[in-house]
């Protein structure tokens, strides 16, 4: 497989602005990941193997790792669009009509690679994209070669961090029409944590550490996806009581 060359690359969502035809595509490669109970281990060997590149790049607070991962199909022209909410503190990311995306307000959240190697935003966040001229090019093109070198294109992708400290959040799946929500996981009632899905990394006296800030849990009532119908959800008052009913909060 051909590697793309990306000294003069510019990715959609992350050095500029994506355009409409880049959120369909990005539609188009969510509609195609597995769920995250039919993907594999991840060795710890490659944690720490990509660990080494992202900190000798120094990019560690702006990138982590992430398991590829989707929950349910999206309708045609929609894309999957998270914004920030209070009371409890997270994400809530849910299928948005890309002609009510403000293109100038979003930056990709979590990349996976295609087969032609290029990096492809398949969920995105509300907010302009962090200032990237200190990450050189030669690090986006160091983590692709180490992707495909190890045929780990469709079990890791890339996850750009917030500027807030991180802490581990907890993930519960919401539904087709309501999508997912990330809550702080001291903020969280959960049952079992069966998946690590994001890490992020650190060095200290020379020792690389490799920390699990994503998981999934299961409810407190058991499931791990908190409607079984579906519902629809319109608005962060809605969602709070919703997360209320389920005893998640």
């Amino acid at each position: 497989m051909a590697t793309a060359v990306l000294d003069h690359q510019v990715i959609p969502g992350l050095h500029v602005a994506p355009y409409l035809s880049n959120l369909s595509r990005s539609s188009e490669v969510y509609n195609h990941l597995p769920d995250d109970a039919d993907q594999p281990h991840v060795a710890e060997e490659h944690l720490k193997n990509l660990a080494g590149i992202f900190l000798r790049y120094n990019v560690q607070t702006k990138f982590g790792l992430h398991l590829i991962h989707g929950h349910f199909k999206l309708e045609r022209d929609m894309v999957m669009l998270g914004k920030s909410v209070q009371e409890p503190s997270g994400c809530w990311t849910k299928p948005t009509d890309i002609n009510e995306v403000d293109l100038e307000n979003i930056h990709g959240h979590i990349y996976a690679l295609t087969g032609d190697g290029f990096l492809v935003a398949y969920e995105y966040r509300e907010g302009r994209p962090a200032d990237m001229t200190d990450v050189k090019p030669d690090f986006f093109h160091e983590v692709i070669q180490y992707l495909q070198s190890n045929k780990l294109e469709h079990l890791l992708g890339l996850q750009v961090l917030s500027n807030e400290p991180q802490e581990k959040l907890a993930e519960f799946v919401l539904g087709a029409n309501a999508g997912t929500v990330m809550i702080k996981e001291t903020e969280a009632n959960y049952g079992h944590i069966y998946r690590v899905t994001g890490w992020a990394f650190d060095q200290e006296d020379g020792i690389i550490s490799c920390k699990g800030n994503d998981v999934h849990a299961a409810t407190t009532k058991g499931p791990h996806k908190v409607f079984q119908d579906s519902k629809r959800i319109h608005g962060v008052r809605e969602l709070r009581v919703a997360l209320k009913e389920a005893e998640i909060i």
